[in-house]
This record gives structure tokens, C-alpha cells and sequence, in this order.
């Protein structure tokens, strides 16, 4: 399940997308647009903007746009940074791998082979992790229709 946090800034930046390449838009506007509390969408903002995915504009007419085209920035990459990795277990995340701390041998361990057989291998089948993960990096902002967007 998607946390809140997750939830407003798919919104916010799915306003953003909507408006395409124009002018910066201020924090104020993009809550009241996408119906997020304005103090919340400012921390998740700056999460947003550490990888990339936003960016900020100083002066009178600053605020947020899109820090890449809207198509190359898929759900994934935002709930990354708003809830961390999609992985189901650390041994097998694509971004924040760990071994874990009770495995012995994670050549041999059923548990990590169950989960990574979402990352293609000779002769395995796609594991639990596979579909969401899969889906996920596909699903591009830009593919996206609001009820408000042109």
C-alpha cells in the first residue's frame, strides 16, 4: 500500500506534469491543486529535490517545477525517496542492497532466491517483488491523465 506521504507527492508532481514546461509554481498553488496540506508538501518537496526529481526556483515568481521531463520520471523513482526501497527484503534491493543479518550463505538462502527471481536470470521465474517493481518503473508521469489537465 502506498503511504500518504507516497500519496501527495504522486499528486503534487502529477500537477506539475500537467502544466508541462511552463513557469515555476508556487507551493501554495500546487497544494491547493492537488488537495495536500501545504506544510506536508514542503519537506516532501525537498525530498524531491535532493535526487532530481523537482526543482526549485528562487525569487518572486519561483517555486517547483520538474526537475527532468515528465517522461523519464516513473512511480518508482518517487516512492524511492518518499518510502525507500521497493524491496521486499535488503539482500535483494536494487538501490539500498544489504546482506541480511541473519543469512549465512545468500548463495543457497531460499528466502533471497525467492525474492530476487523478479530480476531476470536463465532458466528462474519472477518472484513476489517482480510485477509491482516492474510495473512501477514503468509507470511514467507523463502517461498519467488528471481530471483537471487538458
Amino acid at each position: 500500500m502506498l503511504s500518504q506521504k507516497s500519496r501527495y507527492a504522486l499528486k503534487a508532481l502529477l500537477v506539475l506534469a500537467a502544466r508541462g514546461d511552463s513557469d515555476p509554481m508556487q507551493i501554495s498553488d500546487i497544494a491547493d491543486t492537488a488537495n495536500v496540506p501545504r506544510k506536508f508538501l514542503e519537506q516532501i518537496l525537498l525530498e524531491l529535490k535532493k535526487p532530481g526529481i523537482v526543482r526549485s526556483h528562487r525569487g518572486r515568481l519561483g517555486g517547483y517545477s520538474l526537475g527532468r521531463p515528465a517522461k523519464d520520471i516513473s512511480f518508482a523513482d518517487v516512492l524511492r525517496v518518499t518510502d525507500g526501497p521497493l524491496a521486499l527484503s535488503p539482500c535483494v534491493s536494487v538501490m539500498a542492497y544489504r546482506k541480511c543479518d541473519d543469512c549465512f550463505d545468500e548463495a543457497i538462502c531460499g528466502i533471497r532466491n525467492c525474492r530476487s527471481a523478479g530480476i531476470p536470470q536463465p532458466g528462474r521465474r519472477r518472484g513476489p517483488n517482480a510485477p509491482s517493481r516492474s510495473a512501477l518503473d514503468k509507470l511514467q508521469l507523463l502517461f498519467v491523465k488528471l481530471p483537471w489537465a487538458p
